[in-house]
């Protein structure tokens, strides 16, 4: 082997090095910024709901089932913004409703539009489940 072609197999291996290492930081990039970007998110989504349903804190203005929230999350995991509310909200047929009424009011959310909205009891159990 030449030395022309060693020191071309080098560089080659180097610049293969380096682009891999590149790829694999921007990665982790990209990943916190979707984690930065559900913080943001989610925390526009509570501003959104408090602002349009919670009464700005005052009860006499709340709806009957703002209360009712336990916790709001947004997560960008998939390639669509994926909505989950967790809820106080007992799994009977009426609870049902109640969880309905929250995922119609969490879509008229669009920054960005959610494309899954879950509603969630404490337990966990699955009360609404919409897609847009």
């Amino acid at each position: 082997m030449t030395l022309t072609k060693v020191l071309i197999s080098v560089f080659l291996a180097a610049l293969l090095a380096f682009v891999m290492v590149g790829c694999g930081g921007s990665k982790q990039v990209s990943q916190m910024e979707l984690q930065t970007r559900d913080v943001e998110v989610t925390q526009a989504l509570n501003d959104y709901l408090y602002r349009n349903f919670g009464g700005y804190g005052d009860p006499k203005f709340a709806t009957s089932w703002y209360s009712n929230i336990v916790k709001v999350e947004v997560n960008h995991s998939s390639r669509h913004p994926t909505a989950t509310l967790v809820t106080n909200i007992y799994p009977d047929e009426e609870g049902k409703k109640f969880a309905q009424t929250i995922a119609f009011a969490v879509s008229g959310f669009n920054d960005p539009p959610m494309e899954t909205i879950i509603i969630k009891n404490e337990q966990g159990r699955i009360l609404a489940h919409v897609y847009r």
